[in-house]
């Protein structure tokens, strides 16, 4: 039998955590909440201890972004904060070497979930200007650029959240910008309890324009 005292206390304790986040903060536990509804997780008490550990994972990953890169200007340091979290460079690949860790990074994933890939697509971004971050060293010709990806996928609904987890964890990718996750209506997609994801992420890498004309 469920404890009533002990949820109304857990409750009352979520509330006094969420009232102190920051308004970005919030919104991202929203987004997090509004997508566990979407799944049915909470549909029964018994899936509690699963969300809390869903919050648990998206208040360290707040975490994570606001202990950022603290040379990051204020304004694009807010927007890393909005889109969530982001891991600088670490070491120097090409766009296509990139593109091609993100590619296998993602397969390798959905595969360990038996998730099916509908579609992906990854493309060079925009360059980050030296403004944004000007302690981030880049030498002569170096640019740091933004790789832009989008995956769309099919899984069992009790396992997308964790995908996502999974792919936002991985160190080739630097920010999920989008989620969208849809439930099937019809079909053997919805006799088998599929959900369709759809994911827009980013990725940033140091490249170099030397010996490249027109540049």
């Amino acid at each position: 039998m469920i404890n009533r005292e002990k949820i109304l206390a857990a409750t009352s304790k979520a509330k006094s955590e969420y009232d102190g986040f920051s308004r970005s903060t919030q919104l991202l536990v929203i987004i997090g909440f509004a997508g566990l509804l979407l799944l049915g997780v909470a549909e029964t008490w018994r899936m509690s201890d699963d969300i809390r550990q869903e919050t648990a994972a998206l208040v360290e990953q707040i975490n994570r972004t606001s202990n950022a890169k603290s040379n990051l200007r204020p304004a694009f340091r807010n927007q890393v904060q909005a889109l969530g979290s982001m891991r600088l460079p670490d070491r120097k690949l090409s766009t296509l070497a990139a593109e091609r860790n993100i590619f296998n990074s993602l397969n390798e994933i959905l595969k360990s979930y038996k998730a099916e890939m509908i579609s992906i697509d990854l493309s060079p971004g925009a360059n980050l200007p030296m403004s944004a971050a000007p302690g981030i060293k880049r030498g002569p010709g170096e640019k740091l650029a933004k790789i832009i990806g989008r995956i769309e996928f099919d899984c069992a609904e009790d396992v997308a959240t964790k995908v996502v987890s999974e792919i936002e964890d991985n160190p080739e990718i630097y920010s999920i910008s989008r989620l969208q996750i849809s439930r099937y209506n019809s079909g053997q997609e919805e006799f088998r309890r599929l959900v369709n994801v759809d994911i827009t992420l980013e990725s940033w890498v140091m490249k170099s324009t030397l010996g490249r004309r027109g540049r």
